[in-house]
């Protein structure tokens, strides 16, 4: 199906974390499935959690929105992308490194002018492309003392509609509502959906009358409350634990980033996972998930003890991973003229490594065989997005394509029960994670899981989607599109 001209549809939370990305990805899903083309857009995205597009790097919210669509993801779909450091922003424009600035730098009308052109500019390709765009704003839009970007700018240049959506499991959801329709205007207000309701239909129906009748505020409907709905982006707080007799930790750090590479393994049974900012015993596993700026997060690990209870843990049987900055960080020394600018720094000294940070940054979606472990010989792909090299006497993986162009690579570190890898999303290859899985389940007596009993991330995202048509007024939106 094809329109004469491409449509557009914001989406705007009331706060951050209110179900922005959930909602765009339930509206991909759902255009796609009447035959249209449709696209996420996301102007800018302020995140540590990225991946690889065509073209770049982008938010790894608006990669997973574009798998749901059936696109490729690419750099159109989210032309700025924000790293907050310590103190400055590292600043990636359509999927490349553009500068490290201050809050004030910024903000400055120079910067800010540049800005809105490169979003203009991905915004008219990516409408030249598809039937429908589904625009995804930042944060919350009522923040009017400050320039904006992605919200109230990109509602003027493109001249969509918009919805509302808000986080009621928190509370004050439609005292929020009625004051960002204020701020932003009804002219274009299509109506708000309220997300995480977790109560009977009939106990929200008279709120959402008095709404209208007394505010003029059209609520849509409500998505029930889901643990698992899309891969987290605001942070690690918003991570839900999960129960199982296989214990896995995965540790929190100041600067950590990539911390999806969690998500997969919540599709397992039996698997209990945590996030907390300290290591405990305890564990079978223990992840050292990526890192912005591996010598701070180092800092802040050796601060909390970590590298005597990671040694504590090992006695007690438990095995160390490190994923990116998390192999870095288990290394004995890191020299670090570019991040963090430490020089010669000491790492946790769990594996005989050492990394060298250079200006010559890896962003690729790469292919790989693993060489060492329960899963030697299994290939696996992923993402590689990191500064440095890091040497050890024996690789992990053998790198064999980067972007589709062969290479050869060994990478990662192996040292038994302390292993690390560059290969973000490495979970999410099935045959690799229930070999990991079974070996530590077999370590701790316990039965092996079956490919079969993995849940697959689809079909729970159909059920979402199927409540979301049954408690959402779907036509309504169709109609205020013209579709």
């Amino acid at each position: 199906m094809s329109l004469k001209a491409s449509k557009s549809l914001a989406v705007f939370g009331t706060s951050s974390g209110a179900g922005k990305t959930l909602l765009v990805s339930l509206l991909l899903k759902h255009f796609r499935k009447k035959g249209y083309s449709v696209a996420p857009f996301k102007a800018l995205n302020i995140s540590l959690n990225s991946g690889v597009g065509k073209g770049g790097e982008i938010a790894y919210a608006q990669i997973f929105q574009a798998k749901v669509a059936g696109l490729e993801p690419e750099v159109e779909m989210n032309p700025i992308l924000v790293k907050p450091q310590e103190k400055d922003l590292y600043v990636v424009v359509k999927g490349k490194y553009r500068a490290t600035v201050t809050v004030e730098e910024f903000y400055s009308q120079k910067f800010q002018e540049y800005l809105r052109n490169v979003i203009a500019d991905s915004f008219n390709k990516l409408s030249k492309k598809h039937d429908i765009i589904i625009i995804e704003g930042t944060g919350a839009p009522t923040e009017i003392n400050l320039p904006d970007l992605s919200n109230r700018y990109i509602l003027k240049i493109s001249g969509a509609k918009y919805l509302l959506v808000s986080d009621i499991y928190r509370g004050g959801s439609l005292a929020s509502i009625l004051g960002t329709v204020i701020i932003l205007g009804r002219e274009r207000f299509i109506g708000a959906i309220l997300n995480k309701y977790s109560g009977k239909e009939d106990l929200i129906k008279p709120a959402m009358s008095i709404m209208m009748k007394r505010y003029g505020i059209k609520i849509l409907g409500f998505i029930p409350y889901y643990e698992i709905v899309a891969p987290w982006e605001d942070g690690s707080d918003t991570v839900p634990s999960k129960y199982g007799r296989l214990k896995i930790l995965f540790v929190r750090t100041p600067y950590m980033s990539n911390f999806t590479d969690a998500f997969p393994l919540f599709m397992y049974p039996d698997i209990g996972i945590n996030f907390q900012g300290y290591v405990s015993d305890g564990y079978d596993l223990i992840v050292l998930p990526g890192s912005k700026v591996t010598v701070r997060d180092i800092k802040y690990l050796k601060s909390v003890n970590a590298e005597e209870e990671l040694r504590n843990a090992l006695k007690n049987g438990s095995t160390v991973m490190g994923i990116c900055g998390g192999l870095q960080a288990l290394g004995e020394k890191i020299i670090d003229n570019l991040e963090s600018k430490e020089g010669e720094y000491s790492g946790l000294s769990l594996l005989k490594a050492k990394t060298v940070m250079n200006s010559s940054k890896v962003v690729a979606n790469s292919n790989a065989k693993v060489l060492q472990g329960p899963s030697a010989g299994t290939l696996i792909k992923g993402y590689e997005i990191h500064y440095g090299i890091t040497e050890h006497r024996i690789p992990f993986e053998l790198i064999y394509q980067r972007n589709g162009i062969n290479t050869f690579k060994q990478s990662g570190a192996y040292e038994g029960q302390v292993f690390g890898t560059y290969i973000h999303g490495i979970f999410e290859n099935e045959i690799f994670t229930l070999k990991l899985l079974n070996s530590l389940r077999q370590k701790k007596g316990l039965e092996p899981i079956s490919l079969s009993s993995v849940q697959h991330f689809e079909d729970i995202y159909e059920n979402i989607y199927n409540n979301f048509r049954k408690f959402v007024d779907v036509q309504a939106i169709e109609d205020e599109l013209g579709v």
